[in-house]
C-alpha cells in the first residue's frame, strides 16, 4: 500500500518543463551546471551562424578545456564577423588554453585597449606573461588595471608575484600585505606574501603566512608544497614529511611533488617508502632526469651500489639525450654525471675492500677506466671528493 502511494505520488509531482527555445533551455542548463547539455542546447544554433550562440558554445569549449575545438570555431567566428572585439578575445582566451600564447597574446591586448577596465582579461594577459616570463610587462598590465581597480585582491596578488618575479621587494610585499588586508580569506595573497617573505629571509614570517592561508584552504597544495619545502631546506625533514604527505593525498599525479616527498621521506629515515614513491613517479614520468638521479642517490645512500650505478647510468644517458637538443639541460646532465661517477667510485671502493686491496694507486686506476668507461673526466682531486661523500 505504502508503495503504491509513493508511486502515485511521484506521478502526480508537477514536471519542470525547459523553455522551447534552444539559447533560453541552454542559458538555464548552464546556470544549473549541466555544461555538455547546454553545449548540445545550443549547438545547433551556433552551427547556423547565430553569434550569441557561437560565443556561447565555444565559451562552454573553453571550460571544459576543449580548447582546440573552441579555436576552430572561433576562427571561422573572426571571418564571419571581421573586427568583431568580442570575438576576438574570446578566440585570445581559446588560443591561450591551447597553449599558444604568442597568438593569445594580441587578442588580449587590443581587448583591453578598447576595454581597460576588464579585470579578468587583465588577469588573463598578466597571468600569461609572467608564465612566459615577461614580468615587466605583466607587472605594467596588473599596474594599468590597478589605476580603475585598485582595492582588487586578484590584481594585486598577481601585481606582487610580477613584483617579485622583477626582484622589486618593497612594492611586492606592499601589494601582497594589501591584498591580504582587503580579503584575509583570500589565499593567492598569502601564498604571495609568503614567496615574498622567503625571498626577504624572513622564514618565519613566510611560514606564519603559510599557515594563516591552509586555516582558510587545508587543502591549497601549492600552500602545503611551499611549506614542506620551507622545512625541508632548514633541514627538517620530519617536519615537512606530514606536510607533504598531505598534499600527496590531494595531487596524487603530480611528479614534482612526489618527488620532493620522497626526498623527505628518505631524509626522515624511511628509505624503503621513499623507493616505492619515487618509483611511482618514474613510472608516470620515466624521462624525467631528476626522478632518475634522486633514485640513485637514495640507492647509494642505502647501500644498493650496483643498483645505485644502473639508475644513474640511465639517469646520465636520458640527460645527455635532452642536452644535445636543449643547451638550458647541461646543468641536468653534469648533476647526472656526477652522481654517476660518485657510484662508480663508491663500487670501485666496494670491491677494493672485498678484495684486500691496499694498494692506492692501483685503486685510482681503477676509478678512471671506470669513468672513461661512462665517458666522465674528473681531475684525480675531485675523486677524492667524490670518495669522501
Amino acid at each position: 500500500m505504502l508503495a503504491s502511494i509513493c508511486v502515485l505520488a511521484a506521478c502526480g509531482a508537477p514536471q519542470r518543463v525547459l523553455p522551447a527555445d534552444p539559447m533560453d533551455r541552454a542559458r538555464i542548463l548552464l546556470d544549473e551546471g549541466r555544461l555538455l547539455d547546454a553545449q548540445q542546447a545550443a549547438e545547433e544554433v551556433a552551427n547556423r551562424g547565430d553569434r550569441a550562440a557561437t560565443l556561447f558554445v565555444a565559451d562552454i569549449e573553453i571550460r571544459l578545456g576543449q580548447h582546440t575545438a573552441a579555436v576552430q570555431r572561433l576562427e571561422r567566428a573572426v571571418m564571419r564577423w571581421p573586427g568583431d572585439g568580442e570575438v576576438t578575445y574570446a578566440l585570445g582566451r581559446a588560443l591561450d588554453g591551447a597553449g599558444k600564447g604568442d597568438l593569445a597574446l594580441p587578442h588580449y591586448a587590443a581587448w583591453l585597449k578598447s576595454h581597460p577596465g576588464d579585470v579578468q582579461a587583465a588577469l588573463r594577459m598578466a597571468t600569461l606573461l609572467l608564465n612566459r616570463g615577461d614580468a615587466a610587462v605583466g607587472s605594467a598590465v596588473c599596474s594599468a588595471a590597478l589605476q580603475t581597480h585598485p582595492d582588487d585582491v586578484a590584481l594585486l596578488a598577481l601585481y606582487a608575484r610580477a613584483m617579485l618575479a622583477r626582484g622589486r621587494l618593497p612594492i611586492a610585499l606592499k601589494a601582497a600585505t594589501r591584498a591580504t588586508e582587503i580579503e584575509p580569506s583570500a589565499t593567492e595573497g598569502w601564498l604571495q606574501l609568503a614567496r615574498i617573505q622567503l625571498v626577504a629571509g624572513e622564514r618565519a614570517a613566510a611560514i606564519e603566512a603559510l599557515e594563516k592561508l591552509l586555516a582558510f584552504d587545508p587543502q591549497h597544495v601549492g600552500a602545503l608544497v611551499l611549506l614542506g619545502r620551507i622545512h625541508l631546506e632548514s633541514g627538517n625533514p620530519r617536519l615537512a614529511m606530514p606536510i607533504l604527505r598531505r598534499a600527496v593525498l590531494i595531487a596524487r599525479d603530480d611528479v614534482v611533488l612526489l618527488n620532493l616527498f620522497a626526498v623527505a621521506l628518505d631524509g626522515a629515515g624511511r628509505s624503503s617508502e621513499a623507493l616505492k614513491v619515487l618509483q611511482r613517479a618514474i613510472a608516470q614520468a620515466p624521462r624525467l632526469v631528476v626522478l632518475r638521479r634522486n633514485l640513485a642517490e637514495m640507492l647509494l645512500g642505502s647501500g644498493e651500489i650496483d643498483a645505485a650505478h644502473d639508475a644513474a647510468a640511465g639517469a646520465v644517458a636520458l640527460a645527455r639525450e635532452n642536452a644535445e637538443h636543449d643547451e638550458s639541460q647541461a646543468g641536468e646532465r653534469a648533476a647526472a654525471e656526477e652522481t654517476l661517477a660518485r657510484t662508480v667510485v663508491a663500487r670501485a671502493l666496494l670491491r677494493a675492500a672485498c678484495a684486500g686491496e691496499r694498494d692506492s694507486a692501483a685503486v685510482l686506476a681503477t676509478i678512471h677506466a671506470g669513468l672513461r668507461a661512462e665517458g666522465i673526466n674528473i681531475e684525480s682531486d675531485a675523486v677524492d671528493r667524490l670518495g669522501s661523500n
